[in-house]
C-alpha cells in the first residue's frame, strides 16, 4: 500500500477562550498538569495530549511511584471536569488534540503541538451554540487545516 498526504481539520478554540469560558476547570487542569510535570522533571504537555488524542493512556509515568499515580488521576480528572464544564457552558463537546507538524504534517499546516478541538457536528452545520460560542470568543474559533503523513 502505498504511503502519502492526507487533508484534516478541526474546529479550534484558543486556550485564552476556554481559560476565559471555564476560569476555575481551566485553572485545575493547567495546576496539574504543572504538578505532573513537576513530578516528572520535565513538560509533559506533547506526549500527554498526543496519548489523549489516541483514546489511549499516557503511560511514561511510574506506576510504582504512588506519588505520580495520584497526580496522573488528578490530571485525567481534572481533564474530564474542564470537558464537562466546557459542555455545560457550551452545549459543545471539547477535546484535546495533538498534530506534530515536523513529524506528520507540513510547513503549512495551520497548527502544531496540543489544541482544543471541537465536536464538528456539534458546530456544523453552523449552529445557534456554535454563533454563540463565537461571540463570545475575542480569538478566532473555527477551522484550522493540517495533513498527516501515513
Amino acid at each position: 500500500m502505498g504511503m502519502g498526504y492526507a487533508g484534516n481539520f478541526s474546529v479550534v478554540i484558543e486556550d485564552s477562550d476556554l481559560k476565559k469560558l471555564c476560569p476555575r476547570a481551566f485553572a485545575n487542569y493547567e495546576k496539574a498538569l504543572s504538578v505532573m510535570s513537576t513530578l516528572m522533571g520535565y513538560e509533559i504537555i506533547d506526549e500527554f495530549a498526543y496519548a489523549v488524542n489516541l483514546d489511549d493512556e499516557w503511560e511514561n509515568y511510574d506506576k510504582k511511584n504512588p506519588e505520580q499515580v495520584k497526580a496522573y488521576k488528578k490530571l485525567i480528572e481534572s481533564l474530564d471536569t474542564l470537558r464537562y464544564s466546557f459542555h455545560q457552558k457550551t452545549g459543545i463537546n471539547l477535546y484535546l488534540g495533538f498534530h506534530n507538524q515536523e513529524d506528520d504534517g507540513d510547513r503549512y499546516d495551520d497548527l502544531s503541538g496540543p489544541y482544543w478541538s471541537l465536536c464538528f457536528s456539534d458546530c456544523f452545520p453552523e449552529s445557534v451554540k456554535y454563533k454563540k460560542l463565537k461571540k463570545m470568543c475575542k480569538k478566532y474559533v473555527g477551522i484550522q487545516h493540517y495533513v498527516t503523513f501515513g
